[in-house]
């Protein structure tokens, strides 16, 4: 047993470091990391006590996320996306899922779908991290995933980008794809991450104007809003 760890150690959950075989996740990200737990905003995926959106129209149902990106959350997301650390998004891939439990709501969907990359942004990467994401959910609760939507062409990065400008920067950009029957469908759209929820938006618009029953948002993490990541944060 010993031997085994030696080589080959068990990882945090979020950032990769090595920890100790009975952990999950190294004292640095316990200490940083937010779960969210307790009552939620399903327009935003924060809890109710952080929760600014005022439940402005959005075009999905309801979201739902597993953590705050911050702390060892968001160097998580950032080994996966730009180092291919792909082994830490089945712990992602977990973690959404038992968010759902949490939220007591029930994987009664026809089918699981993601945010699309272009085939430029695809091959850069080497993966789409929303579509791995997909696709490991898509084992938790037995749904089949399909690639319901296409982007038309590549822009901006969203990160490199004020949060005013976002909206515009994905507008249009998005399609339903030819084959994919949206009709009165029940959808459950997967990414990493919701800062300002511009691709969201789109994305679950344009499955909504294709006819789709119900689109809801599962990710990973969302952001706070400036106003509440000013207050302490609450571990309990």
């Amino acid at each position: 047993m010993k031997l085994k760890h030696i080589l080959f150690p068990k990882r945090c959950r979020c950032c990769g470091d090595v920890i100790l075989p009975w952990d999950n996740y190294c004292k640095v990200c316990i200490d940083e990391n937010t779960y969210i737990t307790g009552e939620t905003c399903t327009h935003c995926g924060t809890k109710k006590e952080d929760c600014i959106c005022k439940k402005a129209y959005l075009p999905y149902d309801r979201i739902t996320a597993a953590y705050y990106y911050e702390g060892g959350v968001r160097r998580g997301v950032y080994l996966l996306k730009f180092y291919k650390n792909i082994r830490s998004a089945e712990a992602m891939a977990e973690d959404m899922y038992l968010s759902y439990g949490r939220e007591g709501i029930n994987f009664d969907y026809d089918f699981i779908s993601f945010v699309p990359q272009t085939k430029d942004e695809q091959t850069n990467r080497g993966f789409n991290q929303a579509q791995l994401l997909a696709n490991l959910l898509s084992v938790y609760c037995s749904i089949p995933t399909y690639n319901a939507l296409e982007k038309l062409y590549s822009s901006k990065p969203q990160r490199s980008l004020r949060a005013s400008f976002r909206k515009g920067n994905v507008f249009g950009i998005f399609d339903t794809r030819k084959g994919v029957e949206i009709q009165n469908k029940r959808i459950l759209l997967v990414d990493d991450v919701r800062t300002t929820g511009a691709t969201l938006d789109e994305c679950a618009k344009m499955l909504k104007i294709h006819g789709a029953d119900t689109v809801d948002v599962i990710v990973y993490a969302c952001t706070k809003s400036i106003e509440t990541r000013k207050k302490p944060i609450d571990k309990n």
